[in-house]
């Protein structure tokens, strides 16, 4: 008996397990791949990617796709923005992700939030700054916006359950002079 609730516990946890342990080899996979395009094309150093990988393969885990962040590291390596600073923008990118906002979208946050610094003339650590603060109103704007829509659906909650009252009072006063 033990034999077989122990086979069946580890079945469950196989096939549960499996799908987890494949995902995360594909995505150390993607990573081994960004790495060495990023250090071929003289992005970033071997050390400085180091010191970034943890970040990065957390914002592949949160759906980020691998262009869309090399992009972003591109980008902000141009905009003179050092490996510390440009790990602290993806991990503010990835609470905005964690916030509800979309990769992709969160993604073109960062760029164009990262343009519009460099066209004020900004660079480096200044550069990161803006970037950090343009994330910080996105994501109270997200906030915000969650916080109207749970409104309104509790506007519309008490309106629909108001009108349910008024259609069941009215049906019982009717029914009443009907029977008369």
């Amino acid at each position: 008996m033990k034999k077989i609730v122990f086979s069946a516990s580890l079945a469950v946890v196989l096939v549960f397990c499996a799908p987890l342990a494949y995902a995360q080899q594909e995505t150390n996979k993607i990573m081994e791949e960004l790495n060495k395009e990023l250090e071929q094309e003289k992005v970033f150093l071997p050390r400085e990617l180091r010191d970034m990988n943890k970040s990065l393969h957390n914002a592949m885990e949160h759906g980020v796709a691998k262009e869309d962040l090399k992009a972003i590291l591109v980008d902000l390596k141009k905009k003179d923005s050092s490996a510390k600073d440009t790990k602290t923008i993806i991990d503010k990118m990835i609470d905005l992700i964690k916030g509800g906002v979309e990769p992709k979208q969160a993604g073109n946050i960062v760029s164009q939030a990262a343009h519009l610094a460099q066209a004020q003339g900004l660079k480096g650590t200044a550069l990161a700054a803006r970037v950090h603060e343009a994330i910080r109103i996105r994501k109270a704007e997200h906030e915000k916006l969650k916080q109207q829509k749970k409104a309104e659906k509790q506007h519309q909650k008490q309106h629909e359950e108001k009108e349910q009252e008024k259609e069941s009072h009215g049906m019982g006063q009717g029914q009443g002079k009907g029977k008369k």
